[in-house]
């Protein structure tokens, strides 16, 4: 592979493989030669190519498809991620119906239901005029878990 290895350090530069898998496409691609897993590791770290770190979010329950994804990302040194059931935080309605929430209820007081609707109403169609900053800021996928 080092005659080849200044030509794909080029073309990872310009398209990084996400995987080992898909620089293992790439590889064959440009040379014909076809690397199993471990070299094209070994390889990637040889040309100065950095491993991300990568997590993923498995179920709850741990039957035996479970326990053998976990060995085998393990072996793969993957993170598993265990999350509990409930995160607000993580599904942005529930972060958009705290701000309305907020805006409409807090400290306020509706004589009438149509008043309260209304104000509802007036706030979810303010949202890209009157809060837009705060929507730019709270719509995103930046969270904190603790």
């Amino acid at each position: 592979m080092d005659p080849y290895a200044e030509q794909l350090k080029k073309l990872f530069k310009k398209q990084a493989p996400h995987t080992v898998n898909q620089a293992i496409e790439m590889i064959d691609k440009e040379t014909d030669f076809r690397l199993k897993p471990s070299a094209c590791r070994a390889f990637l770290k040889k040309i100065g190519m950095k491993c991300r770190r990568c997590g993923v979010v498995p179920g709850k329950a741990m039957d035996d498809d479970q326990q053998r994804q976990a060995q085998k990302a393990k072996e793969w040194t993957i993170e598993l991620l265990y999350l509990p059931p409930y995160l607000p935080n993580l599904n942005l309605i529930e972060r958009l119906w705290c701000f309305v929430k907020k805006q409409v209820l807090y400290s306020k007081h509706y004589d009438r239901f149509d008043t309260f609707r209304n104000s509802i109403n007036n706030c979810i169609s303010d949202l890209g005029a009157r809060f837009k900053s705060e929507m730019q800021s709270l719509m995103t996928m930046n969270f904190q878990l603790f």
